[in-house]
Formats: C-alpha cells, sequence, structure tokens
C-alpha cells in the first residue's frame, strides 16, 4: 500500500512541482499558463486510468497462476494500445496547442500553448509508465520503481531550475516532459521481456499515421471553438483509417483487446 501510494504521489509531482517552481519564481500569469496547460496536458493519464486498473486486476490474476503467456499478452496488447493513443493524441494536440488553449479557457492564455505543446507530448509518452508502474508493483519490484521516481523527479526540479533562467516556463515544462519520457522507456525496459512481438515494427506501422496526422493539423491550423472540435473529429477517424491500412491495428486486435482483460 505504501509503495502504491508513493507511485500515485510521484505521479502528481511531475506536473505539480514545476508549476509550484513557476509560481515561486517567475512573473504571475506564467503560473497560470503552466497550470491551464498542466491540466489538458493530464488527459491522455486520467484516461488511462481505466486500463491501469483493468491491467493491474487481469495481470495479478495471472501472475498468481504462473501464466506467462497471458502475462505476454496483457503486457502486449496494452503497450500497443498506448502507442497508438499517444500517436493520435501527439499528432493532434501539439500542432494545435494554441487553438486548444483558447478554446478551453480564454484568448489570454494563447501563451500557454508552448507549454501545452511540451506537456503534452511528455503526458502522451508519460501513460506508459503510469500504466505499467503497477505491474511492476505485482513483481515484486516496488523498491526499484520508488528509488527511480524519487531520482527522476529530484532531476526534474534541477533541469527545471537549470532551464528556468534561460526559457522560463517553458524549461520547466520540458523538463517535466523529459521526465515523463524517461519515465516510460524505463518502464519498457522492465517490461520488455513479457512483449511477444517485434516493437520496432510495431513503432514503425505507427508512426506514419501519427506523422502524416500531425503534418495534416499543421496545414490546416484550425480555428478554436467549434472548427476545433470538428476536426479532431476528422483527424481521428483519419488515424484510425490509416492505421488500419498499415495494420498497426487490425479488426482482430480489437476483438482481442476488448476480451483480454476480462
Amino acid at each position: 500500500s505504501l509503495v502504491s501510494a508513493g507511485l500515485l504521489t510521484a505521479q502528481t509531482l511531475v506536473l505539480n512541482s514545476g508549476l509550484w517552481l513557476t509560481k515561486a519564481v517567475l512573473p504571475g500569469p506564467d503560473a497560470g499558463y503552466y497550470r491551464a496547460a498542466s491540466l489538458l496536458a493530464q488527459i491522455p493519464i486520467s484516461i488511462s486510468a481505466g486500463l491501469v486498473w483493468g491491467l493491474y486486476a487481469s495481470y495479478a490474476e495471472a501472475h498468481r497462476r504462473g501464466d506467462s503467456e497471458r502475462m505476454r499478452h496483457y503486457i502486449g496488447q496494452s503497450f500497443r494500445v498506448l502507442v497508438a493513443a499517444a500517436g493520435l493524441w501527439i499528432a493532434a494536440v501539439v500542432p494545435t496547442a494554441n487553438a486548444l488553449m483558447v478554446t478551453v479557457f480564454k484568448e489570454a492564455y494563447a501563451p500557454g500553448a508552448p507549454l501545452l505543446a511540451f506537456l503534452a507530448f511528455g503526458a502522451g509518452i508519460g501513460a506508459v509508465a503510469v500504466t505499467f508502474g503497477p505491474v511492476l508493483l505485482i513483481e515484486g519490484r516496488g523498491r526499484a520503481v520508488i528509488i527511480t521516481c524519487v531520482l527522476l523527479i529530484a532531476a526534474e526540479v534541477a533541469a527545471a531550475i537549470a532551464l528556468m533562467d534561460s526559457m522560463g516556463a517553458t524549461g520547466v515544462a520540458i523538463a517535466a516532459a523529459a521526465v515523463f519520457v524517461t519515465a516510460s522507456a524505463l518502464a519498457f525496459v522492465a517490461v520488455r521481456g513479457r512483449i511477444g512481438y517485434s516493437v520496432l515494427g510495431m513503432l514503425a506501422r505507427f508512426t506514419l499515421p501519427s506523422a502524416l496526422v500531425f503534418t495534416g493539423a499543421l496545414l490546416v491550423k484550425p480555428q478554436p471553438g467549434l472548427p476545433l472540435i470538428g476536426w479532431y473529429v476528422l483527424l481521428s477517424a483519419a488515424y484510425a483509417g490509416l492505421c488500419l491500412l498499415t495494420r498497426g491495428f487490425t479488426a482482430e486486435d480489437v476483438v482481442a483487446f476488448r476480451h483480454g482483460l476480462r
């Protein structure tokens, strides 16, 4: 219980420590921009909460039975879904950060768009670490998880302080994004033995759809409000279609995932 509480606290600190530094050191408006951007950036992590606990329950049962095949299935399918979701989130949100900030808040928050772009990128990838962290607890690696979290948060604070002088709040956002990416890379290394397919091949099949949607969002430059929401729907549909064409996802994958975590 203490390890789980520490893991959840660490997830919260990654974003909040940057906010506290911004409020303490930088001018008032910067803290408001950072807070607004961090609220939006947390969306993929919040959405992945259902996957986190579904995976946790299923993986714990398979681990108790010693069912290595099911454990590989759960990790492999979850990783594929996380990569697919991150690809869409980054491709749609990062190039439209300005319009999204204005849509959700107001025109005055437009200067926070660069913060949102970096934080959204980091949090999109960071969902991998958030999802697989509890799995590592099941495998008895809780101490390593907590030590890693403490070191990463310390590194984030140090990097944010170093970048703040030259880049302001953007430097703080870059430090937070870097921690998310690093945490996910470490989580992937920890579970890579449970992934039963070529990760590079899978990443390649999602990279093209993500790159095309990202480019399309840059070219379209959606306006804030309803036009932005409409474009998000279209970009999501285009991404899904491209993933089917590249076989990043297949109909069989969808069925397998729907039934795999029961």
